[in-house]
């Protein structure tokens, strides 16, 4: 309780300095759902947690891979917003689907899963070829897909900054529900992504590259 109070002013406190603007929160569901965004900042992390916290007091729960967990930037960012509610649920390599099952169990129980189909932080200014776990979430769980673009966080923390500047500058724009089919193919899969990608693309303002 008291750890979710303090969650809820340090949310309010990052979106005041960081946020300029965010479009699109009529957009986001009350049950569970699958949040695809485009990845360019240490920081993106943070502030959807604190956008979703501040909005709806819901905690995202990230699919992160498993070399992450002694990463520097994820430390301070756990340390500071990190709950029982919202522990990252790491991919291992040998064995996805050990990360991929409690998504969807969570899913199914109402929770959010933030996923960067990319897989890691571009930094050439484009958006690339998304991976289909999120594709593979939504249609287990018979769950939306929601798009996010996320612009700005990039030029506050590059890739080798431990800490941001501190400017309200970063906008971020949730798209509308997409839905996918319970049973598809693995053509279907990609075709599926290659959608969603372009809906965070319109949404960042970042050219798709397949």
């Amino acid at each position: 309780m008291v750890k979710n109070f303090t969650n809820k002013l340090l949310a309010k406190f990052f979106n005041l300095i960081f946020i300029k603007k965010i479009k699109g929160l009529q957009n986001i569901p009350k049950g569970g759902f699958v949040v695809a965004a485009n990845h360019v900042s240490y920081l993106d992390v943070l502030l959807l947690g604190s956008v979703l916290y501040d909005n709806f007091s819901r905690y995202p729960r990230y699919l992160a891979k498993a070399k992450l967990k002694n990463d520097k930037h994820h430390s301070i960012a756990y340390s500071l917003f990190g709950t029982e509610e919202n522990i990252p649920i790491y991919i291992d390599k040998s064995n996805p689907r050990t990360a991929l099952d409690p998504a969807i169990s969570l899913l199914k129980k109402g929770k959010v899963i933030a996923i960067f189909p990319e897989g890691g932080i571009m930094t050439d200014g484009k958006l690339h070829k998304g991976k289909t776990g999120a594709i593979r979430l939504a249609s287990k769980a018979n769950v939306p897909i929601i798009p996010l673009g996320i612009s700005g966080t990039d030029v506050l923390m590059p890739r080798k900054k431990l800490v941001p500047k501190f400017k309200k500058s970063v906008i971020f724009n949730f798209g509308k529900p997409i839905t996918v089919s319970k049973k598809l193919t693995k053509n279907q899969r990609h075709e599926s992504i290659k959608r969603v990608m372009l809906k965070i693309s319109e949404r960042c303002n970042r050219k798709y590259e397949e």
